[in-house]
């Protein structure tokens, strides 16, 4: 792979990617892994010291007007237990978080109008007096008057995932949304201000390492605040559900990319990995990641936030500083937007 990178000795130089180079990074193995994972850590250490950034996130809804044929919570799964928390509910929740010192709410939720804007607002506005310091929406695509009340009532981030940069991959697994409306939202969110993040999946069914390639390539051009990749995980309640999960050696390689490719921003170690193979979640941060988020859903309802299976490993504040211990990081506050 020589030349693939321009790399100072510290490796902390921005690096050019092709496609091709690119194709090759994310298939890597054995030594040449080993100093990408290297070279990830590194580019991190520069931007970032070793703090891990800690966020606590909220599941409000598990209802979704989408029919993505890779999630449980589908809007054609009759079987899954919906919900909607109460304002009291959120509000209890997001009060645990600050009493252990997060200052980084997400609120998170499927694709549900049905949970009103006002609603929203309230929340955002009474968990900004709390004390937080960042207010995260991931509430899928809404209009932009809402986008722009979200801001005005304390929003300062938000998370919209691209999927695939492949249209037709996207167009297939998300069936009444195209990627071009996706990335219309996307960055009507950066014109009004928000700090953005998207994020991409591995593994879809026939994706290949030319499609993970140009999500890279994407988020370069795209330059999110923060960014995520997960493993594609079956689940049971959708069409894709007997496909294999996805690779997760690709998936911290393409994590390492990432943070080669973006520089300072801000990407999450997800508990996907750990859902699939146990100490995964530690490669991640191994692999340039400098983020971990806390579930703070009640537990009664977290079970039902049903993204792809049962099972998946909910992150308590134990196993973050577990893992920040063994890969050498220091839990720190969220960056203010």
């Amino acid at each position: 792979m020589e030349g693939v990178m321009k790399l100072s000795t510290s490796a902390a130089r921005r690096v050019q990617f092709s496609q091709d180079a690119l194709r090759r990074w994310v298939a890597a193995q054995g030594t040449n892994q080993a100093e990408l994972q290297e070279m990830a850590r590194l580019e991190r250490q520069r931007h970032y010291g070793n703090r891990l950034f800690l966020r606590a996130v909220v599941e409000i809804s598990n209802h979704c007007d989408c029919s993505c044929l890779y999630c449980g919570m589908r809007r054609q799964n009759g079987a899954l237990d919906r919900y909607r928390l109460t304002h009291e509910e959120i509000m209890e929740a997001i009060g645990k978080a600050l009493d252990l010192g997060i200052r980084t709410i997400m609120l998170q939720s499927g694709e549900d109008p049905s949970f009103e804007a006002d609603a929203v607002c309230r929340i955002c506005s009474e968990t900004r007096k709390m004390g937080a310091q960042n207010v995260i929406l991931c509430l899928g695509m809404r209009p932009l008057e809402q986008y722009q009340a979200f801001l005005a009532a304390g929003a300062n981030k938000y998370i919209l995932k691209h999927e695939t940069a492949n249209p037709v991959l996207f167009a297939k697994a998300k069936p009444g949304i195209t990627l071009f409306a996706r990335l219309h939202h996307l960055l009507n969110l950066r014109r009004l201000g928000f700090a953005i993040g998207t994020g991409c999946i591995c593994g879809l069914p026939g994706q290949t390492d030319e499609d993970l390639a140009d999500d890279v390539l994407l988020m370069r051009r795209i330059r999110p605040d923060m960014s995520s990749v997960s493993p594609f995980v079956p689940s049971d309640d959708s069409p894709y559900g007997k496909h294999p999960q996805g690779d997760l050696e690709r998936t911290i390689n393409l994590m390492a990319i990432m943070r080669l490719a973006l520089g300072a921003a801000l990407i999450p170690s997800v508990s996907a990995l750990d859902t699939l193979s146990p100490g995964f979640q530690l490669r991640g941060l191994n692999s340039g990641a400098n983020v971990m988020t806390l579930n703070m859903t009640p537990r009664n309802k977290r079970n039902n936030y049903l993204i792809y299976k049962e099972g998946r490993r909910i992150v308590d504040l134990d196993h973050v500083q577990r893992l920040a211990e063994q890969a050498h990081l220091e839990p720190a506050s969220f960056p203010e937007s």
